[in-house]
């Protein structure tokens, strides 16, 4: 599967930042794991998704690393930052 369409079909799994419930989650690696590929293409995209964060576990801390103020750091925010990053990477890997 193509690795745009991994990073499409993730955003369906992904947290909006408004609710919570059992069918989205807040990550994107996890939500990768829900896509419906090959568990070597979906490791491929997790890779991709690691290295950005240069070191860090998860999106939240790589914006604190980027001095952003914690009071900006909203689920809601993030979570939007979340789908932004994941259609900008549907788009580079077209």
């Amino acid at each position: 599967m193509k690795l745009s369409k991994i990073f499409r079909e993730a955003r369906e799994y992904l947290n909006d930042g408004s609710t919570l419930d059992w069918k989205h989650t807040r990550y994107i690696c996890l939500a990768i794991k829900r896509v419906n590929a090959s568990p070597k293409d979906k490791e491929l995209a997790r890779r991709i998704i690691m290295q950005s964060l240069d070191g860090c576990v998860t999106l939240s801390d790589w914006l604190r690393m980027k001095k952003i103020p914690k009071k900006q750091l909203t689920h809601k925010r993030v979570q939007q930052h979340r789908h932004e990053w994941l259609k900008r990477l549907e788009k580079e890997f077209k």
